[in-house]
């Protein structure tokens, strides 16, 4: 969303405290059609009362944007290692080559780049299963697309799922794919490489 909208937030009288993760400062403010994106940072950075980054290189481009160094906290992303780690008594012994993503089904996730991954490797006569983690307002346009590449047998498409599941998918998989067009710093990647 535009970052103008906001606004009305600070007339409430209370501190506010922005949260910078990603594409809202390195990617939307450099659309030269979005430049109300570029106008509004700059108000939201000058009324803050501090802003959270998640990373050195948003924090720097923030500044180029006109946040004062002195309102920003750098908290890095976490995840509980306690939770998301591998699993050391998992072998799979069933010849399929597993990769997993896990994500909302929008188009700036890529799944389509993903899909066409794993048709080729199909083609190459490669046993490959696809599990595709996550729901959200694209989910027909990718079973379309499963579809059309002919994928239904390789690909699952699960939806959300617990927590928990989530991790045993995790700790099954050979591979995470994150193909996204456009992403911050991507909790569910940092997830994966927890589950090595």
């Amino acid at each position: 969303s535009h970052a103008i909208t906001y606004l009305p937030l600070f007339s409430l009288g209370v501190p506010v405290v922005v949260s910078c993760r990603g594409a809202q400062v390195n990617i939307a403010p450099h659309n030269p059609r979005r430049s109300d994106v570029r106008t509004g940072l700059h108000q939201i950075f000058q009324q803050a009362s501090l802003v959270h980054c998640v990373s050195q290189d948003i924090q720097q481009e923030a500044k180029t944007l006109g946040l004062d160094s002195a309102k920003v906290r750098l908290i890095y992303p976490a995840i509980d290692p306690d939770f998301f780690k591998p699993d050391p008594n998992h072998l799979d012994q069933t010849g399929i080559f597993r990769i997993v993503t896990t994500g909302s089904l929008i188009w700036r996730k890529g799944l389509e780049y993903s899909l066409l991954a794993v048709r080729k490797l199909v083609d190459a006569g490669m046993p490959v299963h696809f599990e595709i983690i996550g729901d959200g307002p694209e989910r027909n346009r990718v079973l379309y697309t499963i579809h059309d590449l002919g994928l239904q047998r390789q690909v699952t498409l699960s939806g959300k799922l617990a927590p928990e599941m989530v991790l045993h998918r995790l700790q099954q998989a050979h591979v995470f794919v994150l193909a996204s067009l456009s992403e911050g710093i991507s909790n569910a990647a940092l997830e994966a490489m927890a589950c090595e």
